[in-house]
Parts: C-alpha cells; structure tokens; sequence
C-alpha cells in the first residue's frame, strides 16, 4: 500500500546470492579477519616472548658463565635467533619463496631484538644491589615492553598488512 511519501521502493536484491554456503565463507572471513588483526597480535608476541623469557630464566640464567650484565642481552638475543629459526621451519612450507626470503631475513632480527629488551632487564635485575621490588620491576617492566612490542610488530605485519612499516619499526 502507498504511504504518504509516496509509493514503496522494490525491495534491493543483493547483487551476491546469499545461501548457507556464502554466510559460511563470509564468516569465516570475518574469523580470518579477527584472528589476524585482534588474536594473533594480542596473543602471539606475549607468547613467544614469555617462552623465550622462561627458558633464559630457568636454565641460561643460572649458568657460572652469566657474569656480567652484558651477557643478558647476548644470550637472549642468541636465544632469540634460535627461536626464530624454530619458527620459520614451522612456517616455511605454507609460504612462498618471496615470503621466504623475507621471513629468513626479518625473524631473527626482530626476535633478536625483542628478547635483547628483556634479557638487559633482567640481566640489570640479577646483578642489581637494590631490593627485590627494584628487581622484579626491570624484570617484569622489560618483559611486558618487549610483550607488547612484539604485539603491535605482529598486528602491523599481520593486521595491517603492512610489512614495509613493521620493518621500519623494528
């Protein structure tokens, strides 16, 4: 029936059938989406970060040849590497020889310099003559700067799409 504006418009057909199967692709899209931009990001560089922090704590930490503050940012850079190697193995196969290349270049650089933050942290904090709040302080302060960090490196690089600006970050 005719309103008082006038005559009601057709009703707009959506130039994309909608059917179960493309609700199901947009929204596994939209899960891809949330996974990359809030997930991966929020997630990812606190994770690899506390594991890196865990093994240098617990067993590279206590050795005699830890002497010296120094020795925190070369250990956990070394420690960094090694975990970035880990990793692009885990992830060589899903990607292509450009992303390769890419990825051989940049993940030990910026797991290197990620774990370099928190092992001078904690490094400082073991060889520091101030008491246990000061301590735990560098520890956990360097810890969750290199967390977070890591976290806005990986949503620029996965969120954004943005591998030029990530790089320049690091």
């Amino acid at each position: 029936a005719p309103s008082k504006l006038g005559p009601r418009a057709p009703p707009q057909r959506s130039p994309v059938p909608y059917n179960r199967r493309s609700v199901v692709l947009l929204c596994s899209h939209q899960l891809e989406v949330d996974i990359r931009c809030g997930v991966a990001p929020s997630v990812g560089g606190p994770v690899e970060e506390g594991i890196k922090f865990f093994i240098a704590r617990t067993i590279i930490f206590r050795w005699k040849d830890f002497d010296e503050i120094n020795d925190g940012i070369i250990y956990a850079c070394c420690l960094g590497i090694g975990f970035a190697f880990v990793e692009n193995i885990h992830y060589f196969p899903d990607l292509t020889f450009p992303e390769q290349i890419a990825r051989a270049l940049a993940a030990p650089l910026t797991h290197a310099l990620f774990a370099s933050i928190w092992g001078l942290g904690t490094s400082y904090s073991i060889f520091s003559k101030n008491g246990s709040r000061h301590r735990f302080a560098w520890q956990a302060g360097t810890l969750v700067l290199a967390m977070i960090l890591h976290g806005i490196y990986d949503f620029i690089l996965l969120g954004l799409h943005q591998p030029i600006a990530a790089a320049l970050m690091a």
